[in-house]
């Protein structure tokens, strides 16, 4: 009697039986959305550590935080001194954020919030503050402290200081990213020195600060008393000119 073959197959095994087109389906169904949900996950994580990084970058608060207009105040002066060149009104917020880790809540002058004050009298009275941004307004107000609109900064000292920082900036200028040398100066010196006579006329300094080549300060920032009260300081004979280490010495 012939023998039938095996229904599961010559190798015995399970089914062989092709699967349904809806289980395929299907299947690649969960595989995608598997697929996107370890996506996602990644996404996730790269996030987190993102942010981690960014909180771990950050230097820690080792500062009381100032919570009077007083401390605040006080805070101004002390980083105004330590940036001796000037500082901007976002380069405050910029220092006060990374010291405390809070935004600077400047008070805000009384007039700005007094909305019972008719139009008239309110723009009156707008007209007598140089600012409105509070942060300026309380700036403005502090002793030994000038404000230069040119560069929107404040320097700490008076307003002689505002040239010392120029000066600073021109031979920076000329140094190119080194430390400053005496040679330096003595390169800017020779740049001033239009008629080679190895000394500063009164000309040649006042184009010194107003030239856009050089200072570029305008009226407004410094004076021209001021000026003219600079150079007769440094010309110590009488002379009409001043040397380069008398001006080496107004800067530093």
């Amino acid at each position: 009697m012939a023998s039938e073959a095996p229904e599961n197959g010559p190798s015995g095994g399970g089914s062989s039986s092709p699967s349904s087109p809806s289980k395929s389906r299907k299947s690649r169904k969960e595989k995608g959305s598997s697929s996107k949900k370890s996506k996602d996950t990644s996404k996730k994580k790269l996030g987190q550590r993102s942010s981690d990084i960014y909180a771990s970058a950050l230097p820690l608060a080792t500062k009381t935080k100032p919570e009077t207009k007083e401390q605040l105040e006080r805070w101004l002066l002390d980083t105004l001194s330590q940036n001796p060149l000037g500082m901007t009104p976002s380069a405050v917020v910029h220092t006060f954020f990374q010291e405390f880790r809070e935004p600077l809540q400047a008070p805000v002058p009384a007039w700005v919030d007094d909305e019972a004050k008719p139009n008239d009298e309110y723009f009156i009275h707008t007209s007598r503050t140089p600012v409105r941004d509070p942060l300026k307004v309380l700036m403005s107000t502090l002793e030994g402290v000038v404000y230069e609109s040119s560069t929107n900064k404040y320097v700490m000292g008076d307003r002689h200081e505002l040239l010392r920082v120029h000066m600073k900036v021109q031979v920076a200028k000329v140094a190119a990213g080194v430390p400053v040398r005496q040679d330096h100066w003595y390169t800017l010196f020779r740049a001033l020195d239009k008629d080679g006579s190895g000394k500063l006329n009164r000309n040649e300094f006042y184009e010194f600060v107003r030239g856009e080549e050089f200072m570029h300060m305008t009226i407004g920032d410094y004076p021209d008393e001021a000026v003219w009260e600079v150079f007769m300081a440094l010309d110590d004979d009488n002379g009409g000119q001043i040397s380069v280490d008398e001006l080496v010495a107004f800067a530093d």
